[in-house]
């Protein structure tokens, strides 16, 4: 009795220390990662604007506005909670310079946390590292809208992974802790906070004891299900129908090999599940009880957080174009998970087919890597040189990684030849996060722009598990003999090295890339944003809008939204309708209220056009008529000045309402 307490008490002290050494390993790397963050955060600044529309959007709320009634957003209100509350405790103000500091530690906090993840999965200090660097360089896209809910969401995900890898061993900590997160994931972006849900309850399902085949049945066809349910609407056209096919089967072959896996005796209890549940249904009704006491009705907050998310994707959209053949190797894939979960008993019994296993392991969560990786920074708009010359490269990296998705399933595959070994795996927390990446890529449905990087991070986890699993499949296959064994630690000690390397060199190259493009950009000197710095000749496009805009309007409108300039300018919007998509997720009854209300404005009023951001808008709007917004301004505006693509309009006097 004695020696098993002294052991279990050895056993404890060891995950101790190596906790500590995690924690102090990832916060070192995190350090070092503030000045790239830092310098890439700091520069640039998005034709769309994005940026500009949430810091107006804050203020307002900030200052009162009744969120959906009087102040129009299609994001959650634990979004405008949670960034009001930081903002007040730390007393901030909502700048363009307060607001990239927030995203740098966002940024900083989720690459932290998704190499906590894999060191808790894995128990990998190297690969833990080697995480957070890659997770760090695939994010960068968040240079590009700073403080958007996608960053905030990516540190929701990553640390709803990181609790929900407890629930199978500290669930009275983690059960309500992983219901919070979910909770306010939905309420900041209802359809990834949704998908989280079923991700999660698709891996208690299966890891719940005792086992019950019809709810694990239920929830794993919810699963397999979601993707068609949600495309209905467009499943008719091509690319929507393979984006569609592989996600389901992705999430098809993962819930037929995870059933190979029976749970423990130790698995997860439904007590567990309930209090999670419980847990999500009171964060929900907390938030919005908040937004009720502040002046929202609960047909406002019907509206916001589900009637317009719905509606969404037939007003707005950016198609993911997918090739035809990915339909195809999805569908081969599926195949191959069918065959393993027939023969994987009669598998795991030959020496030889393990030790290909483990190699191929090891293969596989390489390419997992260099695909996320690579896939997230084409769209990350990241100043690689030559991009523009190798468009064809570009187009690859975007597609790589599509071709690894129906693989997924092979994450799932682990050494087991006795119960003994299967007890020490972190099987509930890598069935998490296959469940949570799978079902997070149609994050970019309808609207594939930043979401596809913010969709895919996750990939880079589920590649170096895959890798971990490889490692210890082919040092556990060596084990009988020493020769073989030596050798083959060398060999993925190597492997893993190497990978470590691959993702320094990379963060090196990021980092001399900005530092360089830093160097020949000028600060934007303007309010707000002096820290901001841009190309020359965009900042003084913005600025010399900003000068024309002080000279002689004291209330303006822009179109497509372009708020920075209201905080550039320190002149209030003329109304609390300020989102930059507003031609396309407005409905013409909105857009005409828009109009009246600018229509009746005293003179001068004035008009800021990005001719680049209308062009994008039209193009990606479904609507068939022409929007009352755009044909009030073409109508009864007048330029008066062309900045770089922007255009300053002034209002004839007698302008009509309509």
């Amino acid at each position: 009795m004695e020696s098993r307490e002294d052991t279990r008490t050895l056993l404890s002290s060891k995950r101790h220390r190596g906790w500590t050494h995690a924690l102090f390993a990832i916060a070192l790397v995190a350090a070092a990662q503030w000045h790239t963050a830092r310098v890439a955060m700091f520069q640039g600044f998005a034709p769309y604007d994005d940026e500009g529309y949430l810091l107006v959007s804050l203020r307002q709320y900030a200052h009162g506005s009744a969120l959906y009634d009087t102040l129009s957003s299609e994001y959650g209100p634990a979004y405008f909670e949670i960034l009001t509350f930081v903002f007040r405790v730390f007393g901030l103000d909502f700048t363009h310079t307060a607001g990239r500091w927030f995203t740098v530690v966002i940024w900083l906090g989720t690459s932290a946390t998704c190499g906590l993840v894999v060191y808790r999965v894995t128990e990998r200090l190297l690969l833990a590292v080697c995480t957070q660097l890659l997770v760090f360089n695939a994010l960068l896209r968040l240079c590009a809208e700073p403080l958007h809910p996608g960053g905030l969401l990516c540190l929701t995900l990553s640390a709803i992974v990181l609790a929900g890898s407890f629930l199978d061993t500290r669930p009275g900590i983690a059960a309500p802790v992983v219901g919070a997160l979910l909770g306010i994931a939905t309420l900041i972006k209802a359809n990834v906070g949704g998908f989280a849900l079923v991700s999660t309850l698709f891996a208690l399902a299966a890891a719940a004891h005792p086992r019950r085949p019809y709810v694990i049945g239920a929830i794993g066809g919810a699963a397999v299900l979601l993707p068609l349910a949600l495309m209905a609407r467009d499943i008719a056209q091509p690319s929507v129908a393979i984006f569609a096919v592989t996600v389901s089967f992705a999430m098809a072959a993962i819930a037929l090999v995870q059933t190979k896996y029976p749970a423990p005796k130790e698995a997860i209890s439904w007590r567990t599940v309930i209090v999670m549940l419980a847990s999500v249904a009171l964060t929900c009704l907390l938030v919005c009880l908040i937004q009720l006491l502040r002046g929202t009705t609960m047909q406002g907050l019907l509206r916001g957080i589900v009637l317009d998310p719905i509606r969404h994707p037939g007003l707005f959209a950016v198609p993911l174009i997918l090739p035809a053949s990915l339909a195809r190797w999805t569908i081969a894939s599926f195949a191959a998970a069918l065959l393993y979960a027939g023969v994987r008993r009669r598998w795991a019994a030959h020496r030889w087919a393990l030790a290909t296993q483990g190699i191929v392991q090891l293969l596989v969560g390489t390419l997992f890597c260099i695909a996320a990786m690579g896939y997230a920074l084409a769209v990350a708009s990241w100043p690689v040189p030559g991009r523009a010359l190798f468009p064809r490269a570009v187009v690859l990296a975007r597609s790589a990684l599509w071709y690894t998705v129906p693989f997924l399933w092979t994450a799932h595959i682990r050494f087991e030849p006795d119960t003994r070994i299967a007890a020490t795996t972190r099987s509930f927390g890598t069935s998490l996060l296959l469940a949570i990446a799978v079902l997070q890529m149609l994050h970019a449905y309808p609207v594939a722009g930043s979401q596809q990087a913010w969709a895919t991070f996750s990939f880079i986890l589920v590649g170096v598990v895959t890798f971990a699993r490889g490692w210890d499949t082919t040092i556990r296959i060596a084990q009988a003999r020493r020769a073989t064994a030596i050798a083959a630690h060398a060999s993925v000690t190597t492997l893993g090295t190497a990978l470590v390397i691959l993702a320094l060199l990379s963060s090196l190259v990021i980092r001399k890339l900005y530092d360089t493009k830093f160097a020949i950009a000028v600060p934007l000197d303007l309010p707000g944003a002096e820290d901001v710095r841009v190309p020359v000749e965009l900042g003084n496009d913005l600025r010399a809008v900003t000068a024309a805009l002080r000279a002689r309007c004291p209330r303006f409108v822009t179109l497509p939204g372009l708020n920075s300039f209201y905080l550039f300018t320190g002149l209030p919007p003329p109304t609390s309708r300020n989102n930059n998509a507003a031609l396309t997720l407005y409905p013409t009854a909105t857009q005409a209220e828009i109009v009246d209300q600018i229509a009746h404005l005293a003179p001068p009023v004035c008009a800021v056009r990005n001719r680049v951001g209308m062009k994008f808008y039209l193009r990606m709007t479904r609507r068939t008529d022409d929007s009352p917004l755009r044909r009030y301004i073409q109508r009864q505006f007048d330029t008066t000045g062309v900045y770089g693509r922007y255009e300053v309009m002034v209002r004839r006097d007698n302008a009509p309402s309509t």
